[in-house]
């Protein structure tokens, strides 16, 4: 009876062993799928991209918000102006044109009254550059754009607040989309498209990125768009073409390509180091980061000449980077410091050739918990080549927030987009066209 029992647990052990062991074999054959480790270091990055963008809850805009804000240009540049060349003066006007140039953008939406305006006019002096508008309300959208069509256009059906309400929010729907659209090319990444080997005892998983690839992923992520009812329902609201255009692009010139690689630990695959590689007709640059999410050290190379190596350290609310020569010499920095309600980046680089010097900050103040805010961003910058200053200057862009307002806008005289003469119809399409060319003359 006794040898029986020894037996019993004898084989039970061995059961259980064994059962650990495939457990075991199971778990490190799916970490060791190039699709998982690159899902895993998707989300690594994703997860400290979110961190970086994210605000205070004070400044939720919900669903009901009037934005007004102003752009102001100071810009200047020595090198383009002194230049005798065509292209060289357009740049100088456009630079000129863009500092005498008062800019105007306000967004409005009431999702309780499905009722959103957007306008946007650009002057220099008295002279329009650029008025247009934009208007939806009762499931239908208009927009006007000034000097091409005296009234509103209507534009037919919008369903763009179908799926907004005191439940579901602008936000919820974005962050879905959001989620989705990741959760897609992580599903995506098919295992064709790598492969694997090992190097100086790493594990290297590598995808090459071309233009084939890139489309095929696109494809499928619209697939599975189309195939989620809710996604789709969300993107149909917005443009109920969006889903139906053609992916078929070329993305990248004719002889460029990626190759991404990701070097692992043999076993546990813990990500050690990523390479990616361009390749064109005429060089190979590539870039090393050796180090995990938090910490690390990125080379940049180009046809395997160290040019820059940089030392960066990322903790929760700021990104420090320190930029050295092929001999060590410290040439540059660059800084992020963030809190709910300020951002500020420093960025200075000096390799004898070329000078850049810019400080962007992002200040919230007057800040009434989803009421009212006021937000100003700055970015000065200088940008020197060869001793020449090609452009510096200044752009400031402040915002006010409020949800207290009301949409005045009138409507009533609009006329169906069918009505269009073949003169406007051709005028809407060149609005970009005509305007860059009022900007450089």
């Amino acid at each position: 009876m006794k040898k029986r029992k020894i037996i019993i647990l004898i084989f039970g052990i061995i059961l259980i062993a064994s059962i650990l062991f495939i457990g075991i074999g199971v778990f490190l054959n799916n970490i060791s799928k190039p699709q998982y480790i690159y899902s895993k270091v998707i989300d690594i990055y994703k997860n400290k991209f979110d961190n970086y963008i994210k605000k205070s809850n004070d400044l939720d805009k919900k669903d009901k918000y009037s934005i007004e804000t102003t752009i102001d240009f100071d810009l200047d540049s020595e090198y383009y102006k002194k230049s005798t060349k065509e292209e060289d003066i357009k740049k100088y006007n456009l630079i000129k044109n863009l500092t005498n140039m008062d800019t105007k953008l306000k967004i409005q939406k009431n999702s309780n009254k499905n009722t959103g305006y957007i306008e946007l006019t650009q002057k220099i002096k008295d002279e329009d550059v650029l008025n247009a508008k934009y208007y939806i309300t009762n499931s239908t959208k208009y927009y006007f754009v000034k000097g091409i069509v005296d009234t509103y256009i209507n534009d037919g059906s919008c369903n763009y607040f179908e799926n907004i309400n005191s439940n579901n929010t602008e936000k919820d729907n974005i962050d879905y989309i959001y989620n989705f659209i990741i959760d897609s090319l992580k599903n995506n990444l098919k295992n064709e498209y790598f492969e694997t080997n090992e190097e100086n005892n790493n594990y290297v998983v590598t995808i090459k990125i071309d233009n084939d690839t890139i489309n095929s992923i696109l494809n499928n992520i619209q697939k599975d768009l189309k195939k989620d009812k809710k996604a789709r329902n969300i993107l149909d609201n917005i443009d109920k073409n969006i889903l139906k255009r053609k992916i078929n692009k070329e993305y990248l010139d004719k002889d460029e390509y990626y190759k991404i690689s990701i070097y692992t630990t043999k076993i546990l695959h813990k990500p050690l180091k990523y390479k990616v590689q361009k390749t064109t007709s005429t060089n190979i640059e590539t870039y090393l980061y050796e180090g995990n999410e938090n910490k690390g050290v990125l080379y940049y190379s180009k046809d395997d000449l160290l040019n820059y190596k940089i030392d960066i350290e990322l903790t929760k609310d700021e990104i420090e980077a320190n930029i050295k020569d092929s001999s060590n010499k410290k040439i540059g920095e660059f800084k992020l410091e963030k809190d709910n309600y300020n951002t500020t980046i420093n960025y200075v680089f000096n390799d004898g050739y070329k000078k850049i010097d810019a400080i962007y900050s992002s200040k919230y103040t007057k800040v009434k918990k989803n009421t009212s805010y006021t937000n100003i961003k700055n970015l000065s910058f200088k940008y020197v080549e060869n001793k020449e200053t090609k452009l510096n200057g200044n752009i400031t862009m402040t915002s006010k927030f409020n949800s207290k307002f009301t949409i005045l806008t009138d409507i009533s005289k609009a006329k169906l987009k069918t009505n269009l003469s073949e003169e406007e119809k051709t005028n809407l399409k060149k609005i970009y066209e005509n305007t860059k060319k009022k900007l450089e003359r």
